[in-house]
């Protein structure tokens, strides 16, 4: 089975996945992106206005394989 790997971008910071995951192929990893996303979201600063979450899928090649981007917004109301 192929390894995956996964880029994180949060705000301007950048987390280069240099271990990796085997998962069944391209869509499994597709999906694992989507989902690491939602959980760094759950993980946020409560106090954040706005947080930009990008996840970038290489292969063991190390080519990009799936952009995922996951944007926030919050705002106090009077």
């Amino acid at each position: 089975m192929p390894r995956y790997y996964f880029d994180v971008q949060d705000g301007n910071t950048w987390h280069v996945d240099e271990v990796g995951e085997v998962l069944d192929g391209p869509e499994a990893a597709f999906s694992e992106a989507m989902g690491l996303l939602s959980e760094l979201a759950h993980q946020g600063p409560p106090d954040a206005r706005e947080r930009a979450l990008t996840s970038i899928v290489r292969d063991a090649d190390g080519n990009r394989l799936y952009k995922a981007t996951l944007s926030l917004s919050g705002m106090r109301l009077p």
